[in-house]
């Protein structure tokens, strides 16, 4: 997939059958997100979760590995927090107060924390943060929806050195991925347009180009690595809870990574605070 707006079309997730779907699915909210700072992408919702049509908003929790990866967007952290790990309450405040969660850096302490502070009557969960483009052909700054995520990482070796995925190896699973590894990132209900449609790898470290030890890799689809997204996509599944994963692409995941963080906060911050703003019904 190219990354050009006229690539970011409609996003489907082949058949699934929801039993309201028709009720979900009447609205259409058109908005856009400022891709970069010279233009704009359209970004479309149609779902009951994040169009105005639930006049009862429950609260949302927006989850990150860090605050420095939010520090763009305004927010108002619990100094009470050590080392600022856990729940912020009401910490966002963009059109609709949400919380935020910061997990700290690293799939075990990512699953940990949404798990102590996923039982609160969440509707929405947005993870957000930076992710590594692996290639070339998703620039740094843009913003991302993965849809999948899967550990990378996670296996059993054979004999020939090939890690063998955890389910195909035959243990059980707290939840079981897909045929292919991977856990619902972004759920199904939920339509976004507009942005560019990848799938993540969650990662022990940071690659740099080398996956000699992971699991074979799709290659027919455009891909990210954190080292978050797919404890995300697991507990989040466990709860049952709608959710969406928002990353934005900070470096290239190869022995060059042309980092620019502070385009990455910027850019993070606007895809955030569309979603939020599209979940509350508003246009802009």
């Amino acid at each position: 997939m190219e990354n050009s707006p006229e690539s970011c079309t409609h996003a489907t997730w082949g058949d699934f059958n929801h039993p309201a779907r028709s009720t979900f699915f009447a609205s259409h909210t058109p908005i856009h997100v400022r891709h970069s700072p010279h233009r704009t992408i359209p970004f479309c919702v149609e779902n009951h979760y994040l169009c105005g049509m639930n006049e009862h908003h429950k609260p949302i929790l927006l989850v990150a590995a860090t605050q420095r990866e939010l520090e763009e967007l305004p927010t108002s952290w619990d100094r009470n927090l050590r080392n600022g790990i856990g729940l912020h309450r009401g910490a966002l405040s963009v059109g609709a107060d949400a919380d935020v969660l910061i997990t700290g850096v690293g799939a075990a302490s990512c699953a940990a924390q949404l798990a102590l502070a996923g039982h609160q009557g969440y509707e929405l969960l947005i993870n957000a943060g930076f992710a590594g483009a692996i290639g070339r052909r998703i620039p740094v700054g843009e913003l991302v929806l993965i849809t999948h995520d899967r550990f990378a990482d996670y296996g059993i070796p054979r004999a020939d050195s090939q890690l063998v995925p955890l389910h195909e190896a035959g243990f059980q699973q707290a939840a079981t991925p897909n045929a292919d590894g991977a856990y619902v990132a972004t759920s199904p209900q939920v339509a976004l347009a507009g942005f560019t449609i990848c799938q993540g790898i969650t990662v022990s470290h940071p690659t740099q180009g080398d996956y000699s030890w992971c699991l074979p890799l799709p290659t027919n689809i455009p891909l990210v690595e954190s080292m978050e997204g797919a404890a995300f996509a697991l507990v989040a599944s466990l709860l049952g809870i709608p959710r969406i994963s928002l990353r934005v692409v900070s470096n290239y995941a190869d022995p060059n990574p042309e980092w620019d963080v502070p385009l990455a906060k910027r850019e993070l911050a606007v895809g955030v605070q569309r979603v939020i703003s599209a979940y509350m019904g508003n246009t802009l």
